[in-house]
């Protein structure tokens, strides 16, 4: 990636993590048009992966099916980039990003499929810098959450077993590894909140203490309170 675009695609993530989604989804697009002037496909590709994440993040916020939509055509389009441009490290995170929005649109075999590609892609086409332990584990407690929500009950083995893996990594990156793992207790939380109400709690918990704990994390702040609502309406 170039520093110019590379630049505006991280001070993107940071106006994302502030709550400015407007300004997140503008300095994206600067990126973008960084990248295409450099013909950067794997930089373009992971710039849509992340529009789509600001997307659905304003979505669930604001309880937009639109704007879900809008996320999932954004990530295809960058699946469909990283294809055509021969560069296999462009494909993990769109493919990962793909099945995080078909999971969140209730698509849930195809959110499977997708997450199974991404990991797959991940493992033997890993973009620099992401075939990390923790990036993995994080894909599995997905891939594992998305199998148990499409009725394979055994998945719940996986999903704990998975976010275990996740908190022993010797992670450098101690953001995203705090917010993996919140979000994995946050997922454990939502799928057994109807068949184990006081498991869920305890996991509902776990993730709210080390998002007290990391005052960086605002995004997972403000989802870990929607998810909290449910529990108490």
């Amino acid at each position: 990636m170039n520093g110019k675009a590379r630049d505006l695609h991280l001070q993107s993530l940071q106006a994302r993590e502030a709550g400015d989604y407007a300004r997140s989804i503008d300095l994206n697009n600067q990126a973008l048009f960084s990248y295409d002037i450099d013909g950067d496909d794997l930089g373009f590709a992971e710039a849509l992966a992340n529009l789509s994440i600001t997307l659905r993040n304003y979505s669930q916020f604001h309880d937009s099916d639109r704007f879900l939509i809008y996320a999932k055509h954004v990530v295809m389009a960058g699946v469909e980039i990283a294809q055509k441009s021969g560069n296999k490290q462009a494909l993990a995170l769109p493919l990962y990003n793909l099945a995080k929005t078909q999971e969140g649109l209730g698509e849930i075999q195809d959110a499977v499929l997708s997450y199974k590609d991404a990991q797959e892609n991940m493992q033997n086409n890993s973009p620099t810098g992401q075939n990390r332990p923790a990036v993995l584990a994080d894909m599995k407690i997905h891939l594992a959450v998305a199998e148990y929500k499409s009725g394979d009950k055994s998945a719940l083995q996986r999903v704990q077993d998975s976010l275990q893996e996740l908190e022993q990594t010797q992670e450098d990156d101690k953001f995203s590894k705090n917010v993996w793992i919140s979000g994995g207790y946050m997922k454990l939380a939502d799928i057994l909140r109807a068949e184990d109400a006081a498991k869920a709690k305890e996991y509902l918990q776990k993730a709210k203490k080390i998002i007290d704990d990391n005052p960086e994390l605002t995004e997972r702040k403000k989802q870990w309170k929607k998810l909290n609502q449910t529990f108490t309406s």
